[in-house]
Formats: structure tokens, sequence, C-alpha cells
């Protein structure tokens, strides 16, 4: 284990793995910081004239040599025991360097990290078994100071390397081009994504150039400007397109940043990303909703326009030929009359769902009641039909608040198959949103459909038993959706059924 003050407690404290040699417990300190702690020890000789001194760590029950200074020493079981009992700062100890051996005297010093937490004992050769001195007590903590100072600097480097290592890995295996400039725009550094810009047999001139040379000169121009920018205000933002070195033109979102080293010199560090395949999505989305726009206006009137003349001419043909033509003809003919009607109907519904991106999403205050009763008033309604709705106002976009409400109570008018059609729409104010329920008492949706529902032009029901496209769901599902909100459907597939959507509230009224 490496070393970190800040783990070192659950170190000592935890099981840890032990070293493929032996069953002994080691930390790995930097090179740098064994050598000044065994310096410590060397100083510990020279401070009390002690021919030997070295410091001990500590892992539960283990005890491990970090460093020594002076004669090689060996203790003895015993001697061990003695000195990993001490807690004391300092403390006289005779000590049997060798079972059976007698007992020579030693200074014991217990070494405590900031937390309390024993981390080991310094010890060494005393000439005499009184107690230290005031000065030399003093020495002494001075040297388990400059032991913790050491072990500090211990983590300090790790860490430094550790985020070194860290940050040299996100920048090689990063995907984005990152690349650092100086004053003179010289690139002094480009990770291997950005070196890919260049061919293979220009990349050894790359750090330490400009390399403006290799881009076409309007383009260097544009983005020497924007790095001269970086440096002027600190951060530059820019989307461009540049022909690389390497022969490719890209889209490039780069963004530049201002920063200084430790001494003071100033560089932009840039971060590259490549969006090429992003704006061709885009370009490509854009021409599949022109195609989509002039499919619309085709429909709306290349395909209307033709459809409503037949229909007139097939009226006339019944208006003047109904009493010559036999009853199965003129059956016939209102079977195509009203296949036609149909036809004219799918192509009403088929242009809303296709504008539905471009609905007006004025908000505005709108009365609930005074919005379900006007919308039932355009609709065929039959005589049986009770509708309630609360006397509340909500601040929604009107156009799709409507159009999601005339698609659900059109729906539960034209597919209820009861005496008496009732229809009732709540609505709770919640913090964020409007919640709202339109339930009807029809003959409900078997839950394994309620996804198939919501598709285009999919129906439960034959279009020759009730009329109409399929899509109003789907328009409600889109709508619902462009006003942030979420759609549910309740039912148990026997016996009513209920559609609860909700409204995004928003801050004002536009």
């Amino acid at each position: 284990a490496v070393l970190r003050l800040q783990q070192l407690e659950q170190f000592l404290l935890g099981p840890g793995d032990a070293s493929a040699d032996s069953d002994s417990w080691a930390l790995t300190l930097n090179s740098e910081v064994e050598e000044a702690l065994a310096s410590t020890c060397d100083l510990a000789c020279g401070v009390f004239g002690a021919r030997w001194s070295i410091l001990f760590g500590r892992r539960g029950d283990e005890v491990f040599p970090f460093a020594s200074g002076g004669e090689s020493v060996v203790f003895s079981s015993d001697a061990m025991a003695r000195i990993t009992a001490e807690t004391a700062v300092a403390c006289p100890v005779p000590l049997a360097m060798v079972d059976g051996a007698e007992a020579i005297d030693s200074a014991v010093c217990c070494v405590r990290l900031p937390s309390g937490e024993v981390f080991g004992w310094l010890v060494f050769e005393r000439s005499s078994a009184q107690p230290l001195a005031d000065c030399d007590e003093a020495a002494l903590e001075l040297l388990c100071r400059d032991i913790f100072h050491h072990l500090k600097r211990s983590e300090q480097l790790f860490d430094a390397v550790t985020a070194e290592s860290l940050q040299s890995l996100i920048s090689e295996h990063n995907q984005d081009w990152i690349f650092v400039k100086d004053e003179q725009f010289r690139i002094v550094y480009g990770n291997p994504a950005f070196l890919t810009a260049y061919p293979q047999e220009k990349r050894n001139r790359v750090i330490g150039y400009t390399t403006v040379e290799e881009f076409d000169a309007a383009e260097a121009e544009l983005f020497l400007a924007q790095d001269a920018l970086a440096f002027e205000t600190g951060i530059s933002k820019v989307v461009e397109e540049i022909h690389l070195p390497n022969g490719s033109l890209v889209t490039l979102e780069t963004t530049k940043r201002r920063f200084e080293d430790r001494n003071g010199n100033p560089y932009i560090l840039g971060i590259c990303r490549d969006i090429t395949e992003h704006v061709h999505l885009i370009a490509e989305l854009r021409r599949t909703n022109e195609e989509l726009g002039y499919f619309t206006g085709i429909a709306s009137h290349d395909l209307k326009s033709p459809l409503t003349a037949i229909r007139r001419l097939l009226e006339w043909v019944l208006e003047d030929c109904a009493s010559l033509l036999p009853e199965e003809h003129v059956e016939n003919m209102h079977l195509v009359m009203d296949r036609a009607k149909r036809m004219q109907s799918l192509l009403d519904d088929l242009l809303l769902y296709s504008n539905l991106a471009s609905v007006d999403d004025t908000v505005q205050e709108v009365n609930v009641r005074d919005t379900v009763l006007d919308i039932v008033d355009l609709q065929d309604t039959p005589a049986n039909l009770d509708v309630t709705a609360p006397d509340a106002t909500v601040v929604v976009p009107v156009v799709p608040f409507r159009t999601i409400l005339h698609n659900l109570i059109n729906n539960a008018i034209k597919y209820n198959d009861q005496a008496q059609v009732e229809i009732q729409v709540t609505v709770q104010d919640e913090p964020d949103r409007y919640v709202f329920s339109v339930r009807d008492n029809g003959p409900g949706i078997p839950p394994q459909y309620f996804e198939r529902v919501l598709q285009p032009f999919q129906k439960l029901q034959s279009r020759d038993d009730v009329e109409g496209s399929g899509i109003g769901l789907s328009v409600v599902k889109r709508l619902v959706e462009r006003v942030s909100g979420e759609l549910r459907i309740e039912s148990d597939g026997v016996r009513g059924c209920s559609f609860e959507f909700s409204v995004a509230k928003v801050r004002d009224i536009r």
C-alpha cells in the first residue's frame, strides 16, 4: 500500500494485503522520503550520541522497520514487546538485543499521527538509564515532527504523481482534440487525437510550431484570431469548418481558455470536438422535414382537391340516377362515397399529425369548464351525453391543450356503447404542473393494448364499425410530450377508461 495520511489510520487498523514472500506487512514510500527518514535516524544518532537508531511502523500487531541509522541491530522478541507497549513521548527502556542477552539502555519514543493514532516508535541507544533532559526532549520532539513532515511529503508526492498520471490518462485516451499554445501561438502540447489531424510524416513538426502553414490561409487567420481573443479575454468559443492538414474537412466545436503556469507565463488550453457527423445529421433532418412539408402540401392540395371532385360527381350521379339504379347499385354508390369521405378525413388527420411540430404553443389563462363545453358543442354530440368539468382556471399552451381535450372527448363519445354516455373531466393543481383526467363509462381498453392505441393509425375496432383514422391518440401523445407532460391510461378493459395527462406550468404568460 502506498502511504496516504488520510488513509493511514485505516491501514494501521485494517487487514490489508500480505507481501508475496512473507506474512509481514509493508508500506511503500517514495525513495526520496525513505532517504529523508533514514537521515532522521542518522540525526538521532548524532544528537544523542547513539551507535544506532531505528524507526518502526505498526500495523495491528505487526511491527516493521521503516528506516535506520548507525549500526545494524536486531531486537529480541521480548525487546519488541517492550517497544510496542510504550505509549509515552519518550521513555528510557532497558532492551535485550538478543534473547537471553544482557539488556542495554535505550530510549523509545512513541510517534503519533495528528489523529492520535500510533504510527510507530523511534528507538535509539542511550548511554545512561537516566530520563532525558529537557533539551533532549525538545530535540526528540523536533525529530518526531520531522518524521511526520516526511510522511506528509510522501502523501503530497503520491497525490502529485497520481494527479499527473490521471490527467495524462484522460488526455491520452480522450477522443476530443486537446492542445496547449503559448503566447506566440506555438503548440506546446497535443494529445494523440489532436496529432491525428496531421499526416504521419508531419507530426514530428507539430510541437513547438504554429503549423499555420499546414492550413488554408483564410481558415488559419480565423482560428489565430480566436487564439488572440482567448489570450485577451480569457475564453473563446466557436464552431468552425476547417480543412485539416491530413486532407479531411471537419466541423469543430472549439473552446479555448487562458491559463498561467507556476511562473506566470500565459498559455491557452484548447479543446476541439468533432461535430461533423452531428452537423450532417442535422442537415439530413432538415432535408427530411422539407420533404415532409412538400408531401404535406401534396396531401393537402393535390390529393384533397380531386378527392372532393370525385365525391361531388358521385353525389350528382346518385341524385340524377338513384331512381334508375337497382337498390344494390345505390348501396355500392353510398359505399364508394363513404370510402371517399374516410380518405378525406385520413388526409386531414395526416396533415394535422405532420404539422404538430409547428403548433402554436402560446400560453394563456383558460377556464377548464368553458373549454370543455366549447369542445362538446363542436362535436356531433348524442342527446344522451352527460359531461362534467371543474370551474377552474389554468395557464396552459392553449392550442395543444384544446387539441388534447378535443381528441380525448371525441374518442370517449365515438367509442361509447352505453345508453347514457358519461364523461368526467378533472384537474389537479400541483406545484410544477397541472394533471388533467378525462374519464368515460365506455367499453374500456384492455391493458395489453395501451401502447398500441397510442401509435398512429392503430384502432381496436374496425373502421367499418366506427369511423376514424386511428390517429387521434397518437396526436394526444405527441402534444403531451410537447408541453413537457406525461400521458397515462387507466382501464381494466371491461368498463370505463381514464386518460390522465399533465401539462408543465410556466412562470409567465406569453
